[in-house]
């Protein structure tokens, strides 16, 4: 299940939005089901050390901003008329109950202020289901995909190779590895996804280099298909594809059309 809203800022907005702005998007999530559902807030964000797996993905479309260097840090600049400024957030859930509880919280979000202007969300609009009836779909990248490369996990001296992309040699192995582990978390415990029911196959795929809180990480876009059991297929467009899917990563939208297949979100 997902759905979308606009985001209206109230007052001006910094001109400058931070390359690292989805930090700013989860502590807005995090601040609305914080004063909506404390229970929740504590059951997906209370213990900082756990690394455990999150039922939801998350998209930010910005309009008419584009990058550039400022003295100390790069920024996202409004290039259009500031006063007209809105996002576009888009979230994903494979439980409807950690969805409705996004849903009922944003809508009545108390004041907060995102980039410097308090905000408004409109237009609420829950979207169409989709279901998988065969085992290949093709998706397209609303926020990268980012890869752990498991084998490097403990050798803090290789920073570069800690994430994969899609043309690296172990990419497929681990992208399995990360969605084996969810199916494990939200289908069943003793669901067995094996290796021969996995495959995948970049289409129109590149890379795209993302400031993500202190980091530069490197990851996926664009789009492309993989072969999998339907139920994983659908978990996929639910929960999303790879690492740091609750931080805003890894949405993903089915692709239907041949015309579809270019580009993929950034």
């Amino acid at each position: 299940m997902r759905f979308s809203a606009d985001i209206f800022f109230i007052d001006r907005p910094q001109s400058n939005i931070p390359t690292n702005y989805r930090r700013n998007v989860v502590s807005l999530l995090k601040e609305a089901i914080k004063a909506n559902n404390p229970e929740l807030h504590n059951q997906l964000w209370g213990d900082p050390k756990a690394n455990s797996s999150k039922p939801f993905t998350f998209s930010v479309y910005l309009p008419d901003v584009q990058s550039f260097k400022g003295e100390n840090n790069n920024y996202l600049q409004i290039s259009n008329d500031i006063s007209d400024f809105k996002a576009g957030l888009f979230i994903s859930s494979s439980d409807p109950i950690v969805l409705i509880n996004f849903y009922n919280s944003l809508l009545n979000i108390p004041d907060y202020k995102l980039f410097g202007s308090g905000i408004e969300l409109k237009h609420f609009r829950l979207l169409q289901e989709v279901s998988f009836n065969e085992r290949v779909a093709s998706f397209k990248t609303m926020s990268p995909m980012i890869v752990r490369n498991m084998t490097e996990r403990n050798d803090k001296n290789k920073k570069d190779s800690r994430y994969l992309t899609f043309g690296d040699a172990d990419f497929e192995e681990n992208l399995y590895h990360s969605i084996k582990r969810i199916c494990k978390d939200f289908i069943n415990d003793s669901y067995d996804f094996t290796r021969d029911e996995f495959k995948f196959s970049p289409v129109n795929c590149r890379i795209v280099k993302i400031h993500h809180y202190k980091e530069i990480i490197q990851a996926t876009s664009g789009t492309f298909r993989i072969e999998a059991p339907a139920e994983v297929l659908k978990l996929i467009y639910d929960a999303g594809i790879g690492a740091r899917r609750s931080q805003g990563f890894g949405m993903v939208n089915v692709v239907k059309d041949i015309d579809e297949m270019e580009g993929g979100g950034i």
